[in-house]
């Protein structure tokens, strides 16, 4: 078995649009793509860490020691990444997505009609998504391992998002809580789960790069360079991009079933 990693970021569109996404690789591939990230980050002009807003901040930028005619050297930084990310081992991208607008008049509404404490952290959006990309991976993770060779099938998947406050570290603990309810065949796939500093964690980098050029295209249906570089290679069979978006539709199907249900039956 290979243990593997997913590390997620989110990104909650100025529009109303939420996307939690990032890669999945082997911790051995994580700790092989650092180096050389390292490296391009030190080309001038010299950058502490990615970040996808503040390649394009003049304030970022003034504070970390960029001259702000050498920003637009930064885009070329930015491809060099993507052009690593997609050159690496990384398997397999994942996300999940939808309208804040569709979220609150699904879910969130409905749930507080409820006044039910149990669906506290669910009212959430950045919650909500994260529980959403922990069930599509644990549903094709299965799908995906009958296509390898028993030595080669993923698991354990640990789960990574950026420390962004208390729900981080909330979705965290839960991941644990339903880990332990599990049923045996689901449990055997999970591992652990953190918030860790994206400034010091470049798998979160690579993902930060990842959900940003998405937002991009699913805001003004732009195609960035980094984008074009992210996807033009197919991932090798038998993985491929998983995720979902979340419509209207979906939602209502998805609260219309909630009915009593604990959290740890969310993962359905």
């Amino acid at each position: 078995m290979v243990h593997v990693a997913v590390y997620a970021d989110e990104n909650y569109f100025d529009d109303g649009y939420i996307l939690l996404g990032g890669y999945v690789a082997s911790v051995d591939e994580w700790i092989k793509i650092v180096p050389p990230w390292n490296s391009i980050l030190a080309e001038h002009p010299a950058v502490p860490y990615f970040s996808n807003h503040g390649f394009k901040s003049q304030k970022w930028c003034t504070e970390n020691g960029i001259q702000l005619t050498d920003m637009p050297l930064l885009l070329e930084k930015r491809k060099k990444l993507a052009h690593l990310i997609s050159t690496s081992g990384v398997l397999f991208a994942a996300q999940t997505r939808m309208w804040r607008s569709h979220f609150e008049e699904q879910i969130l509404s409905r749930l507080l009609a409820r006044k039910n404490p149990r669906y506290a952290l669910l009212r959430d959006p950045y919650y909500f998504c994260y529980v959403r990309l922990i069930a599509v991976l644990l549903y094709h993770l299965p799908r995906i391992n009958e296509g390898l060779p028993e030595q080669e099938r993923l698991a354990p998947l640990d789960v990574f998002v950026d420390d962004n406050g208390k729900l981080a570290k909330r979705a965290s603990e839960l991941f644990h809580d339903i880990k332990e309810a599990a049923d045996p065949a689901r449990r055997v796939l999970m591992g652990t789960a953190a918030s860790l500093d994206d400034t010091q964690t470049v798998p979160l980098q690579c993902a930060d790069l990842y959900v940003a050029q998405w937002r991009e295209f699913y805001s003004t249906g732009a195609t960035t360079d980094a984008l074009q570089l992210l996807t033009a290679q197919p991932f090798r069979p038998p993985f491929f991009s998983v995720g979902l978006e979340w419509t209207r539709e979906k939602l209502k199907e998805f609260a219309d079933g909630l009915l009593d249900l604990p959290e740890n039956h969310w993962l359905r």
